[in-house]
């Protein structure tokens, strides 16, 4: 905590009290400048961490649509013809059903895959919790410079 005293000139009282709070201003500023610096190396450590988190989901995602994109049209038209022939139905609906269930199944393949995206993106609640953490203390300090 800073508190606002006056300083000593060869071992007298100063006759200032403006140059005590100046000093102890300086004090803070530089107590909030290190803070700062702080800060911001814990948000670059948590960017850091969230990004190899991060990057093996975005690789299956990746790798997923590739291989989907590339496969589909030909998977999709063999077990529609398949599906066709053996249940008598018509081309056209087996077609619409094959596709509709290759839909759900790509979407859920998404949906689980943007979960372990999204807890990658959790690694910043470390920076925002000291960053609260920080601005209390602040406010501590300036809140008792007051009185």
């Amino acid at each position: 905590m800073v508190d606002i005293k006056t300083e000593q000139i060869n071992g007298q009282p100063s006759t200032s009290p403006v140059r005590g709070f100046f000093g102890q201003a300086a004090e803070v500023t530089g107590d909030v400048i290190e803070l700062a610096e702080l800060q911001v190396r814990l948000a670059k450590a948590d960017a850091e961490n969230a990004v190899r988190i991060a990057v093996f989901p975005i690789a299956v995602i990746g790798t997923s649509g590739v291989v989907l994109l590339a496969s589909l049209p030909v998977l999709l038209f063999s077990i529609a013809g398949l599906v066709a022939r053996t249940s008598g139905m018509s081309v056209e609906f087996a077609q619409l059903l094959v596709s509709a269930i290759a839909t759900v199944l790509a979407i859920s393949s998404a949906a689980i895959a943007g979960r372990y995206l999204k807890s990658a993106m959790q690694a910043f609640g470390r920076s925002a919790e000291e960053l609260k953490h920080n601005l209390n203390w602040l406010k501590t300090i300036f809140r008792s410079s007051k009185t």
